[in-house]
């Protein structure tokens, strides 16, 4: 029970109030609410077009929350008016989505809540590449890529993802020109180029690293690189670095990585065929279960860092069941192989 009263000046009344269900004070000010979303992590990636569902914490210290809605990309898709707030949607399409859920009292005030990037990718829609940069290229950069009748120019940037160009490309010898650009006097810079020639989303198998400068020098480098027969269409990555070797996965000092499509000999991706493959829980933390489908034969599966280190290599016959304690938080990329089919998935590895 809620007891108000007053006095009356004049005639030394005063009258009480209670049983009052609620009251507000309106001193001209209103605090917004806040909120955020805390299901699912940022950076979750679905290898499929799942429902999932969509939760946020929002509180209000002045008053109370009248609703939370929930937005994919600046566009509304649901509402929940009573906590815990949360929503079921279905992904629409593969891509990119940020979500956000705006919280709003009962003074209308509202607040958005920080954006939480989550991904769909297509299981057949190809590899999976580790990330490389050069976290410094403001002394100097990549300026252009000449390979035979192929050439690009670009800016300044740690990393480029030029895959929409296509270098096409017969087998055999190619002249080959890399040029840097500086800010203030030129250095001396080390080149490397891989070609993932087997299409398996990795740069670590033998023949890969296709060109290596073998020495650092300021200025153009021109050569020649040798492409291997066998049709395919393909990842290209092109990385710079002053005075070192770069790595092809990773981030590194002072340089650049540039990413491209090769088309060797009017090759098609080698993509193969789907594989009938469970991968699950994802985002998982202890445990991470894999079924190897109505598959006859072995496959190899393979758990890779943003680095490209490997972490955990299997053979899965029919059930597998990886532990994940020992992993730090992240993005890990599963490519699970038969004798003629790939598949490349996200693996979200979180921790309480």
């Amino acid at each position: 029970m809620v007891l108000l009263f007053a006095s009356n000046s004049f005639t030394s009344d005063t009258y009480f109030f209670d049983n009052l269900d609620s009251y507000r004070i309106d001193n001209g000010s209103n605090n917004p609410p806040s909120v955020s979303i805390t299901s699912p992590a940022d950076g979750t990636n679905y290898d499929q077009l799942a429902t999932i569902t969509i939760t946020a914490d929002a509180s209000d210290t002045d008053g109370s929350v009248q609703q939370v809605e929930f937005f994919a990309n600046g566009s509304a898709i649901g509402t929940d008016n009573s906590s815990p707030y949360s929503i079921s949607w279905t992904i629409p399409a593969y891509g990119s989505y940020a979500l956000t859920a705006v919280a709003t009292d009962d003074g209308n005030a509202s607040t958005t809540s920080s954006v939480v990037n989550i991904t769909a990718t297509d299981p057949g829609s190809g590899p999976v590449y580790c990330s490389a940069e050069g976290n410094n290229s403001s002394n100097e950069w990549i300026a252009n890529v000449s390979i035979g009748g192929f050439s690009n120019s670009s800016g300044k940037a740690g990393y480029s993802d030029f895959t929409h160009l296509t270098a096409s490309l017969a087998s055999g010898s190619h002249s080959l020109s890399l040029s840097p650009d500086y800010k203030g006097p030129s250095r001396d810079e080390y080149w490397r180029i891989w070609i993932d020639l087997n299409a398996d989303g990795d740069f670590a198998d033998a023949g890969e690293l296709v060109f290596d400068a073998g020495a650092a020098q300021a200025g153009t480098l021109n050569s020649s690189l040798n492409l291997p027969a066998g049709a395919v269409t393909t990842r290209m990555r092109v990385a710079m670095r002053r005075n070192n070797a770069p790595e092809a996965c990773g981030t590194f000092d002072r340089g650049e990585v540039e990413d491209y499509t090769i088309s060797i000999d009017g090759g098609s991706a080698r993509l193969g065929r789907s594989l009938p493959i469970s991968l699950y829980p994802n985002p998982a933390s202890d445990w991470l279960h894999i079924s190897g489908g109505n598959e006859t034969s072995p496959l190899s599966f393979t758990l890779v860092d943003q680095l490209g280190k490997v972490v955990e290599q299997r053979t899965v016959t029919d059930q597998l069941r990886i532990r994940l304690h020992h992993l730090p938080a992240g993005v890990y990329v599963a490519r699970i192989r038969s004798a003629d089919a790939l598949i490349v998935r996200k693996v979200m590895v979180v921790r309480p």
